[in-house]
Formats: structure tokens, C-alpha cells, sequence
């Protein structure tokens, strides 16, 4: 008992000095980068018709790439609705067998999309992947935060994670047509997990930014896309840089990226929102499948870490290249661009 109360002093100690260190960055340049907003989904039609709308208010030029991982809703609909009226907008769909095995899965079709529509002498080193949910927005100003010199702004970071924030920590209703005191532990447990994500969680963050090994989340990650392409190098995972059926695929995604040399880092001027869990159930159901998951991540029949050699670098490779950019290719597998349409310019 005393070595656990003495070990969370040290936690909490180290929280606070990297929470009273933090200084602000200045701000990036978003047109030095072409950047991909992916919105996985699955039955979300009473969100998904804002969440593009409100995406293009925070990252006006960005493509958003909205994967239908075969939803038995109108979400599919509502995303071709907004594909007519912006040419930014682009639906992945996914059918099942091959669907709903896992929002890995659905990330990497978005990242084969992506890849193939590439032209091919796109600098992938300058292409940026953002992972948002499908009740997300993006604080004003993220894009900028993301490309700043402590961010995407150095060659050798490969991912970023932005703050995360609930969007329904306000509510004095959040169950609507409930009792008072219904409503009261509801307002209770949204705001325990606003407390999570803006002090506990960063404060970890912070400390971890000093070794570049950040976790990464399953919303508000920004992936270089040479970062991604250097994971599909290892045999088995052309095309599938996320891991497709793991349980928190963004956190050993970001274990992977660490393992092949890439720096993560945590940008704490920049936020996402998503809507808290006002279910005890939900709530604990998503805990126990995040205690799990971050068990499974080492366990032992997981897929063993790749070597160090992976991510040497070519001889004629420049020094100050990062493991799988352009200018350092590296062994890895090209997704297949089979005759489609490239975008034109830099987002």
C-alpha cells in the first residue's frame, strides 16, 4: 500500500512540474502540408451530417475522408448529401465480410484510399493523416498547433496528439426527459471524464512528450504519412499500417511508430471535443475494453516488436531524414494506385 500511495506521489509530482514547465509553441504553417481528415463511422447518422460541416469551419482546405464501415443506418446517405455539395468530401465504403472487424481496418481503407489518389511525385513527407470522430470537432487553430516547429514542423516526429475535451461537460440536461437526480450522476460522470482527459491524462502526456513516446488516441492523432508507409514495410501489413484487430489500435499504432524510430509528441494548444459517455454501463464497458487493450498490447502473443535494423537507413539517405521519407525511402510496400483520379495541388 505504501509503495502504490508513494508511486502516485512521484506521478503526481511529475504532472505538475511538466504542467507548470509547459510553455506554449508558436504556430505552424497548415500550406506547408497537405492534410487528410479520416471520420470513421458506423451508424452515426444523428451526428455525421455535422460533423463535416463543423470540420470545415476549423480546416477549411482539408480533405475529409468519412469511412462508412458498412452502417445499417442513413449514414452512407447523408455523407453522398455532402459529397454533392463539397468536392473535399469523400466516402470510403467498406461491405462486410470485410467490414465491422475493427476501426483499424476502417482507418487503413481510408490510408489506401488516400495513398492511391496521391500523384506520384507527391512528397509524403509533407502529407498529414488526422483521425477524428464522428461526433469530433477540432478547435480553431489545431492545423496550425500540429505543424509548429515542436510538431509535424520536425522531420523526425511521426505523430501528434492534440488534447482531447468533452463537448458535453456544459450540459445541465444531458439525459433529457430523466429526473433530477438521474441527470445529477449523469452530469457527475461527464465531468469526471473531462477531469480525466484535461489533467490526469495530460499531465501523463506531458511527461511522456520529454522521451517522444506519447500515446497516441483514437481521436486527435495526426500521423506523417512516411510514418505510416514505414509500417507497412514489415511482411504481412502491405497497405495496413493500423492494426486491424486489436483493441486499441490507435495505442499500438503509436507503440509501432516509437518502435520504428519515429519521435510522438503532445501538442497541448490544440483540442479536439467528443462527447462523454452518461451511461455507468457505457462507461465501464469502454474502461474494461481499454484496460484490456492496453494489456493485450504486451502481451505475449502479440506480434513481436520489429527489429531495430528496420529502420536503418539507405546509404544515399540524408542525415537528417526521417525512417521512411521521401528522401529516405526505406523498404516499404506502395498501396496500389490502380488508375485513380490524383488530387490536384496541396490541400
Amino acid at each position: 500500500m505504501v509503495l502504490v500511495f508513494g508511486r502516485f506521489l512521484v506521478y503526481w509530482a511529475g504532472s505538475r512540474h511538466a504542467f507548470r514547465r509547459n510553455r506554449p509553441a508558436e504556430p505552424g504553417d497548415p500550406a506547408a502540408f497537405q492534410r487528410h481528415l479520416v471520420i470513421p463511422c458506423r451508424d452515426e447518422e444523428a451526428v455525421v451530417a455535422q460533423t463535416p460541416a463543423g470540420l470545415r469551419t476549423s480546416a477549411p482546405e482539408a480533405h475529409l475522408w468519412v469511412v462508412d464501415d458498412d452502417s445499417e443506418d442513413a449514414t452512407r446517405e447523408l455523407v453522398l448529401a455532402a459529397t454533392a455539395h463539397d468536392d473535399r468530401v469523400h466516402l470510403v465504403q467498406r461491405r462486410r465480410p470485410h467490414a465491422r472487424i475493427g476501426k483499424g481496418a476502417a482507418l487503413n481503407a481510408a490510408y489506401r484510399e488516400i495513398s492511391a489518389r496521391l500523384p506520384e511525385d507527391a512528397d509524403r513527407s509533407r502529407v498529414v493523416i488526422g483521425v477524428v470522430d464522428a461526433d469530433g470537432q477540432l478547435g480553431a487553430g489545431t492545423l496550425a498547433q500540429v505543424c509548429s516547429d515542436r510538431a509535424l514542423g520536425r522531420p523526425d516526429t511521426g505523430a501528434v496528439q492534440i488534447g482531447v475535451r468533452m463537448g458535453n461537460a456544459d450540459h445541465e440536461l444531458p439525459l433529457p426527459g430523466r429526473g433530477r437526480t438521474a441527470n445529477a450522476f449523469a452530469r457527475a460522470l461527464v465531468r469526471m471524464q473531462d477531469v480525466g482527459f484535461q489533467a490526469n491524462n495530460a499531465g501523463m502526456q506531458l511527461l511522456r512528450r520529454r522521451t517522444g513516446s506519447v500515446g497516441l488516441g483514437g481521436n486527435g492523432q495526426f500521423v506523417r504519412l512516411t510514418a505510416l508507409d514505414s509500417l507497412t514495410a514489415e511482411e504481412g501489413r502491405a497497405g495496413r499500417p493500423w492494426p486491424e484487430r486489436a483493441l486499441l489500435e490507435d495505442y499500438e499504432s503509436g507503440l509501432d511508430l516509437r518502435l520504428a524510430g519515429w519521435r510522438l509528441t503532445r501538442v497541448t494548444e490544440a483540442q479536439v471535443s467528443q462527447e462523454a459517455l452518461v451511461s455507468p454501463r457505457r462507461f465501464l464497458t469502454q474502461r474494461t475494453r481499454w484496460a484490456q487493450g492496453n494489456m493485450q498490447s504486451g502481451w505475449p502473443g502479440s506480434p513481436p516488436p520489429r527489429a531495430p535494423t528496420a529502420t536503418a537507413r539507405p546509404r544515399h539517405a540524408s542525415p537528417n531524414s526521417p525512417p521512411g521519407s521521401r528522401s529516405s525511402p526505406g523498404p516499404r510496400a506502395s498501396p496500389a494506385r490502380g488508375g485513380v483520379t490524383p488530387i490536384a495541388g496541396r490541400a
